[in-house]
């Protein structure tokens, strides 16, 4: 497969995180209990599963044998997405948020994660009045994103984001 095509799939699951620098209208949250109310999503590409603040839109795309799930949700706290492409190889050198940076985020911070027992790795950006997440893990061959982008304040809805992510190998009933 062409590098053209390679850079599009891969341009496709951080559109989310291109258009929310643009975004308006993310408040702040005191509820500790975030994510009592959150919607599951499972990926049926992948079989592993995230919670949302709310339903998110969901784009599949394959192409050349490059599949891509991609969802997203916006709410009044931020917009969460979480994007899985399989079927091209990425290192774990290649982890590293080249489009937020071109777009003029800063890199605040950057650690090595782990995920139910998948490595990965989390970094921290600041965009103006935005704080960014983002997550790139290695999930079975495949490239798992995960991308939050809220006003400061809003830190534990970022936890809890980022912590009812699910790696793991089930059948699921449904997508909901």
């Amino acid at each position: 497969m062409n590098n053209i095509v390679k850079l599009i799939i891969l341009g496709l699951v951080v559109f989310g995180a291109y258009s929310a620098f643009n975004s308006k209208g993310i408040s702040k949250t005191s509820d500790e209990n975030v994510t009592s109310s959150w919607v599951r999503y499972s990926f049926i590409s992948e079989r592993f599963s995230a919670m949302f603040p709310s339903k998110p839109k969901v784009k599949n795309i394959s192409n050349q044998g490059v599949t891509v799930e991609f969802a997203e949700t916006k709410t009044n706290d931020g917009r969460f997405s979480v994007g899985v492409v399989r079927g091209i190889e990425i290192s774990e050198e290649a982890f590293y948020p080249f489009s937020l940076i071109k777009k003029g985020a800063k890199l605040d911070s950057s650690s090595s994660i782990e995920v139910s027992g998948h490595h990965g790795k989390e970094f921290s950006l600041s965009f103006g009045k935005r704080v960014v997440t983002q997550r790139f893990i290695n999930y079975e061959g495949a490239l798992v994103t995960q991308t939050s982008i809220v006003h400061p304040g809003n830190e534990v809805v970022v936890r809890g984001f980022n912590g009812a992510l699910e790696l793991y190998k089930f059948i699921p009933q449904g997508n909901y």
